[in-house]
């Protein structure tokens, strides 16, 4: 099967109206769990359990455990979708819970200063050549965890371009007011020397910090930026600081006139 660009925007589409029933779905089997802690830390299992399965057909990724002797917490990353001007973006919200036994120490949602451009998921169908969302889901549940470490790390290096690893390719933009605005995807098929090499350096990073990467996923831990930071400041990586400039895709033209699946990835004129 070609994925055209009219079958992703379909795709992009109907994964907004699906979530959108799900995420209603997800927040009326919270209210029946309702928001208490567990009473015993015997009974963190349970409530583990039973607030994954109210999320886990909506959420982009689920993160619990420990982390103190007594202290459980559980982080929700959920998509929302945005219509605008036609195109359906994607940001992400944050739902967190701190409890130690009985005491329900902290509840809180929050949007993550991250956007994903219709076009990125677009071409994320595309580039995979696939029209189903779960598969989309998977790819962005890695760029979701590399998130918190990512974030904080690319404003406070001072970089006005970013990547954010998915799997099978990268999530490219710029950093703008605080916040991620990731444009396009690139498949790991075919990026250029630049991105090739913070791509694996990215990889790299993630592979060697998995404890820390998951530790800041889970509840408010700046270590995992921080040592992150250090990998963006490299002299190779200069050029995130220059402003963004998307190159033209030769093949945009073919893909609307001939639905040609792309693989190739824009050229960037820097």
């Amino acid at each position: 099967m070609v994925v055209t660009v009219s079958l992703a925007r379909g795709a992009v589409r109907a994964a907004a109206e699906r979530q959108s029933r799900l995420s209603a779905a997800a927040l009326a089997q919270l209210k029946k769990l309702g928001y208490k802690a567990p009473a015993t830390l015997r009974r963190y299992a349970e409530w583990f359990r039973k607030h994954q399965a109210a999320h886990e057909k909506h959420a982009l990724l689920i993160v619990f455990g420990m982390i103190g002797r007594r202290t459980g917490a559980f982080s929700a990353y959920l998509p929302q979708f945005q219509e605008i001007d036609g195109a359906w973006n994607l940001g992400i919200h944050l739902l967190q819970f701190e409890f130690s036994p009985g005491n329900l120490q902290s509840v809180e949602m929050r949007r993550l200063p991250v956007r994903i451009s219709g076009h990125a998921l677009e071409r994320m169908f595309q580039r995979t050549n696939t029209v189903e969302w779960p598969v989309i889901r998977d790819c962005l549940a890695g760029a979701t965890l590399f998130l918190n470490a990512a974030m904080a790390a690319y404003r406070d290096s001072g970089c006005r371009r970013c990547a954010i690893p998915a799997e099978k390719g990268t999530l490219v933009g710029q950093v703008a007011d605080g916040v991620m605005n990731l444009r396009t995807f690139l498949p790991d098929s075919n990026l250029s020397p630049k991105w090739q090499s913070l791509y694996d350096d990215l990889r790299t990073f993630a592979a060697n910090n998995t404890e820390e990467i998951n530790r800041a996923a889970l509840a408010p831990d700046d270590h995992a930026s921080r040592l992150l930071g250090e990998v963006l400041k490299l002299g190779k990586f200069r050029w995130l600081s220059l402003p963004y400039s998307p190159g033209h895709d030769p093949l945009e033209d073919a893909w609307a006139s001939k639905g040609a699946a792309p693989d190739a990835e824009p050229e960037d004129p820097t």
